[in-house]
């Protein structure tokens, strides 16, 4: 064997044990970034998922306090409750719940206006506000 084929079969075989340890290393990071992706993706839904909880324990809330006639803390929770609506219905993507979200920011004057008048009235409307809360689509 001449020096010029020692010298290309020794290029080969260093290169084949380059892709030898290469492509294994590769294919464990494609797999690990794959997995990741998953798990960002199921925290981010379980992220919101106790928000959607968090915003639904508030809307029972005001339910409570105006049922009980304390309208200055259903007021209060009313605020933060639609608040949180509009937080949410700015950051999500999923468009079934923007648009769920949306049908219930369209309530926020008149159960305001209510709950600022100390009207009894209200109730039924927070009624349908607690339900329609629980109605939205889990994403």
């Amino acid at each position: 064997m001449t020096a010029t084929a020692k010298l290309i079969v020794g290029a080969i075989l260093i290169v084949a044990i380059f892709l030898a340890g290469f492509v294994p290393q590769f294919m464990e990071k494609r797999r690990l970034q794959t997995e990741l992706e998953d798990v960002r993706r199921d925290l981010n839904s379980a992220q919101l998922q106790i928000e959607l909880d968090r915003t639904r324990n508030l809307a029972g809330r005001i339910l409570l306090a105006a049922s009980h006639q304390n309208y200055g803390i259903a007021t209060t929770h009313a605020a933060e409750f639609f608040n949180r609506l509009q937080e949410m219905q700015g950051r999500t993507q999923n468009e079934p719940l923007k648009a769920s979200l949306s049908t219930l920011l369209s309530t926020r004057d008149s159960i305001t206006s209510g709950l600022a008048q100390g009207n009894p009235l209200i109730i039924p409307e927070l009624q349908s506000l607690l339900e329609r809360a629980y109605d939205l689509p889990l994403p």
